[in-house]
């Protein structure tokens, strides 16, 4: 036996008859309310199959249904609305068929009524509707299905006035919806959503398949705007379709190419730094090293401590890097990992006491934006440069110039699909250093300070590949670089075939972005200006050197650096290493 269940406070039932058809319990005339203050509330929960439903009252009401309405016999409904300001909630299914009309009708007198559908409304007569209404202002929400048994049929008519229509994310309409009346609006609900991290997704609303409709109406696009948003965030809609455009996109994608600059800048620092030390005789080499039995006359011209100024040096190291910064204010959390080879001649210092040298290299790296990986940029690239330096008293002071050219390969994630391009950017990088050396008995201190300016230019670039595709123009980012480092050189180690020189540093380094750095990009046919100003860094820093001279022209040396941000909230997640490992070889 079938189980209806009704609450009905302070109701009266007039009249009413049941019968049986089918094997399903119907109701004639179901429920007839006479106060115009009642409040019916008909409940069919979910499993449980009830007949036709009718509100005849001018006053409120809901039907609320997890269940099954139905109804198969001659001139019924599945639900009746006469009274005005009703309700129906439909979580299961409400159907009609065989003589049946309406699966949902709405009389004249059920002005200001709401119809909301997250289930199923089906039809399967022949000349009745899925929903029918002849009162106004009237507004049916539907998010579930609405199935007739032809296409063509009528889904939806509505002959009232000012009625409203909204078509949620999951809305499938199969049959034809009529606007009779005047005043009629469509609304798409559009489903703008973010990442917990915020953190640059486009994320496109959802529009629903749209059934045919045929009458007057006008179309507006709704959604429930992100309850989180990232600063300076825009959202952008336009053609159905919204999008969340979020200034961490752009937030420091120039890192793998100032991460590679800033490491082969600090190769020359530190070379010229140990070639400082050796023209003021404060490595403890060639006496110390003949002391242990050698000769001096076997010794490389670097152990005296003054052939490498004397000599060409041709040298040529290897870096890798790694930094990771997390979420802060409007930066996302990113990774960014380098590495590359580096050549160079040091010349000979000449008879006014310059020393200039010159080198090139290449690089690669990969910079992820977000804990979700939200953008991914693959970077390869190459840079060049020269350096020109000279000693006064105990001071040295070193000018740098570097400038090279990267290509970038940007995957970005929207929805379910990549945000591809490929663009090329160019960089130089002039810089100024100046150290002194401190000499007590055991260890060489050696105090320096370093100012580094980058600027670099990033061509413009379409993404292909999504249907939130950006074009994004070309961007000028300038960067001030500011380093004091303090380094310890202690006292050489000697072996039988050669010696070890050890030191250790610690430090301080800034960053900052100079001038501004907003980026204007179209999407969706529309122009969007972000302002993507970077965080501004200091990082302790620490660090060890190891260089093996071998007694031969031959050197090697290896070189590690770690960094710990003194800005962020969790220093656990925001630290960065290097390793470097090189080679010299005079001649």
């Amino acid at each position: 036996m079938h189980t209806m269940v009704f609450k009905i406070p302070r109701a009266v039932i007039r009249s009413g008859f049941f019968r049986v058809v089918g094997g399903c319990l119907l109701l004639g005339i179901c429920l007839l309310l006479i106060s115009p203050q009642a409040q019916a509330d008909f409940t069919i929960l979910s499993g449980q199959n009830a007949g036709s439903q009718t509100l005849f009252a001018s006053g409120t009401g809901t039907i609320q249904s997890g269940g099954t309405v139905s109804t198969n016999s001659m001139f019924q409904y599945g639900i009746r609305l006469n009274g005005s300001q009703a309700r129906v909630i439909n979580h299961g299914t409400i159907s009609a068929g065989v003589s049946a009309l309406d699966s949902i009708y709405l009389g004249a007198g059920a002005t200001g009524s709401q119809i909301s559908n997250h289930g199923t409304i089906v039809n399967t007569t022949t000349t009745g509707y899925g929903i029918f209404s002849t009162a106004n202002d009237v507004t049916l929400y539907n998010n579930g299905s609405i199935v007739m048994d032809v296409a063509s049929d009528s889904a939806i008519t509505m002959s009232g006035l000012r009625n409203i229509l909204i078509l949620g994310p999951q809305s499938d309409i199969q049959g034809v919806v009529h606007f009779q009346g005047a005043g009629g609006i469509l609304q798409y609900e559009t489903d703008i959503s973010f990442p917990a991290e915020g953190g640059g997704f486009a994320v496109l609303g959802r529009t629903p398949p749209l059934p045919q409709i045929i009458g007057t109406y006008t179309t507006q696009v709704t959604g429930q705007m992100p309850t989180l948003m990232v600063k300076d965030s825009v959202i952008v809609s336009n053609a159905g379709q919204s999008l969340a455009v979020t200034p961490d996109i752009f937030v420091s994608t120039n890192q793998s190419v100032t991460q590679s600059t800033q490491h082969t800048a600090n190769i020359l620092d530190q070379r010229q730094q140990v070639a400082f030390l050796g023209k003021n005789h404060t490595i403890h080499s060639g006496t110390q090293y003949a002391a242990d039995g050698a000769s001096l006359n076997d010794m490389s011209p670097a152990a005296s401590g003054w052939g490498i100024f004397e000599k060409s040096v041709a040298w040529v190291e290897g870096f890798a890097a790694f930094k990771e910064r997390p979420a802060y204010n409007a930066s996302a959390y990113q990774t960014a990992k380098s590495r590359g080879i580096v050549a160079g001649l040091d010349l000979p210092e000449n008879m006014h006491g310059y020393r200039t040298g010159y080198y090139a290299g290449t690089f690669d790296g990969d910079l992820t934006l977000g804990k979700t990986g939200f953008r991914k940029i693959d970077t390869s690239g190459f840079l060049s440069g020269g350096y020109i330096s000279k000693n006064w008293g105990a001071y040295q002071f070193i000018g740098h110039l570097m400038g090279g050219a990267a290509d970038h390969d940007s995957e970005r994630r929207v929805n379910q699909n990549l945000a591809m391009a490929s663009y090329r950017s160019y960089f130089t990088a002039p810089s100024v250093t100046a150290m002194r050396t401190i000499t007590t008995p055991d260890i060489t201190w050696v105090p320096s300070v370093t100012v580094r300016y980058q600027g670099q230019i990033t061509e413009s670039y379409t993404e292909r590949g999504s249907s939130a595709n950006q074009t994004v123009s070309e961007t000028y980012n300038q960067t001030l670089t500011g380093r004091l480092q303090l380094d310890a050189y202690l006292q050489d180690i000697y072996f039988s075939h050669g010696f070890l020189s050890p030191s250790f540093r610690i430090g301080l380094e800034g960053q900052t972005a100079l001038g501004e750095e907003s980026v204007l990009l179209n999407v969706l046919n529309t122009n969007v200006l972000l302002d993507t100003e970077s965080e501004k860094t200091v990082d302790a820093l620490f660090g060890i050197n190891l260089v093996y001279d071998t007694g031969t022209p031959l050197s090697f040396y290896v070189d590690g650096e770690m960094s710990i941000g003194l800005k962020q909230p969790d220093l656990s997640d925001n630290v960065g290493g290097t390793a470097r490992i090189g080679m010299k070889w005079l001649f």
